[in-house]
């Protein structure tokens, strides 16, 4: 399955997720220097940080970027990762929510927040969302 379908609603997330069917992968981070006013520049830095477990340092640079872009979409996802991976399940929820406001469509944050509300017993928020 591909990232890239345009996903109308997030129930079909779920229903893949719930299905046990391969999901979505976060998106790959670039090669780019953490400097400047680049709003993708400081996501690909937290996208780097995060690979290498350093999920405050992520969650920073996700910050920043969209301090200077708070409609990318994507860094909102990377830091719902980060702070999952920090085993706050509430704040990678509410960034995934953030996220969706931003980008309806965006398979990966229907995917991980179904994932994060069935993690959270929160089986019923999962179906609706």
């Amino acid at each position: 399955m591909s990232s890239s379908i345009p996903w109308k609603s997030c129930a079909v997330a779920v229903v893949l997720l719930l299905a046990g069917l391969p999901g979505c992968t976060p998106m790959q981070a670039g090669d780019n220097a953490c400097k400047g006013d680049s709003a993708k520049a400081w996501q690909a830095c937290g996208d780097a940080d995060r690979e290498k477990s350093d999920n405050r340092s992520a969650i920073a640079a996700y910050g920043e970027a969209l301090r200077l872009d708070p409609r990318l979409f994507t860094a909102y996802s990377g830091r719902a990762l980060a702070y999952f991976h920090m085993g706050d399940l509430q704040a990678a929820i509410d960034e995934l929510n953030a996220c969706i406001r931003v980008e309806a469509t965006y398979a990966n944050a229907c995917y991980y927040l179904a994932f994060y509300l069935i993690k959270a017993g929160r089986l019923e928020e999962a179906l609706v969302a």
